[in-house]
């Protein structure tokens, strides 16, 4: 029993590492979902009383059809200060994909590292992100 365990478990984490990403959150997909991403970033910035650092949920007057969450982290009442995750591939183990709106500097930088260094993450536009980790 500890042994088929054993083999689950390292199936499980091999697939999480090797599974093809850069599938779901591409540009194809921003293009796709850009109109209703910005407005749901428009609404956290312009009111931001109505949402909470952490999950929130998709507005029911808008679509995205990769999840019903976004994810908000850092300080919702500093607009320089902001990451919004949109995701649209929640891996097994460590791999997601998501579409990414942030006015953290020192984030950007990072992100416009890693788009530089090529590889599977993009950027969308100025403060958005495609990335595949």
């Amino acid at each position: 029993m500890k042994a088929i365990f054993q083999t689950l478990s390292f199936a499980i984490l091999c697939s999480s590492c090797f599974l093809p990403n850069g599938s779901q959150s591409n540009p194809e997909v921003w293009k796709d979902n850009k109109e209703n991403l910005q407005k749901i970033v428009d609404r956290v910035l312009l009111n931001p009383e109505k949402f909470e650092e952490g999950e929130n949920l998709i507005p029911e007057d808008l679509d995205f059809s990769y999840d019903k969450t976004f994810d908000i982290r850092g300080n919702l009442k500093d607009k320089n200060d902001l990451k919004i995750t949109f995701y649209t591939d929640r891996g097994l183990v460590d791999h997601y994909s998501a579409i990414i709106f942030t006015t953290q500097k020192g984030l950007i930088d990072q992100l416009d590292n890693n788009v530089k260094n090529g590889g599977n993450d993009f950027k969308l536009q100025s403060n958005w992100y495609a990335i595949n980790d």
